[in-house]
């Protein structure tokens, strides 16, 4: 498997947007995790868009928990949205539940467009938006 690397797609004055570039285990994307913080100080952003799709493997109880340690490790204060695959998905939210119950403030999802429109902030009072989870 390909070493995964992340990719700046974007950036202005609010939001950095990185996407990670190969398939290869979560144990392999969460050491980069730390370069992309790194990249939103050099930016001086704090909304993060993380598009993690090309990964696609179920993910087990386990590695939620590391998912959420590792962004609260890396991004408190910051507001995380991280799109992934319907394959890693889970609709319980463990991992977006842990980490918000430790003070951060993110979002996980499938959808690109939800995951903008979220960091943006376009419906404010909505349950998850960043009117009601600061």
């Amino acid at each position: 498997m390909n070493q995964p690397k992340i990719v700046l797609v974007s950036s202005d004055d609010r939001m950095l947007h990185v996407q990670f570039t190969a398939a290869a285990r979560l144990e392999d994307f969460l050491p980069l995790l730390e370069e992309i913080r790194r990249q939103a100080e050099a930016h001086k952003v704090i909304s993060i868009l993380i598009d993690a799709r090309v990964f696609q493997e179920k993910v087990t109880v386990v590695q939620r928990l590391q998912v959420a340690v590792a962004v609260v490790d890396k991004f408190l204060g910051y507001q995380v949205a991280g799109v992934i695959s319907t394959e890693s998905f889970d609709p319980k939210l463990l991992a977006e539940t842990m980490a918000r119950n430790r003070g951060a403030n993110v979002k996980m999802t499938t959808s690109l467009p939800e995951a903008m429109e979220w960091l943006s902030g376009t419906k404010p009072g909505e349950a998850g938006s960043p009117a009601t989870h600061t």
